[in-house]
């Protein structure tokens, strides 16, 4: 499987690494860089972060929105919201319900420490 795992934490990208060593991982660490990556390669799975630091960096909403946007046949399968902004979270599974099922999306709405 191709995992993209956006999160502005080293730390957060090495552990979630680690969870999806056995599969291919992309890292992105902005929402511009996971952006690009989706456009670029078909992805089995995503892991989205919401906050990513300053605002010019964007937020997870902002990729959540264009894998929206995306035909049917590139957008991920599987999508891993993880944030601890509980909010931000609940948008994102909310703009992704629109084209995944709840069997598709879930959320850890908590930090996710080493």
């Amino acid at each position: 499987m191709r995992v993209l795992i956006l999160d502005d934490e080293p730390a957060r990208q090495t552990l979630l690494g680690m969870k999806w060593a056995a599969h291919t991982v992309v890292q992105a660490w902005n929402a511009s860089e996971a952006i690009h990556a989706l456009d670029a390669d078909v992805f089995d799975v995503v892991s989205p972060d919401h906050d990513l630091g300053p605002a010019s960096r964007g937020d997870g909403d902002r990729v959540a929105r264009h894998i929206v946007s995306m035909p049917a046949y590139c957008r991920p399968a599987l999508a891993l919201v993880h944030s601890a902004n509980p909010v931000g979270a609940k948008a994102m599974v909310q703009t992704l319900s629109r084209v995944m099922d709840a069997r598709q999306i879930d959320a850890l709405t908590f930090p996710v420490q080493p």
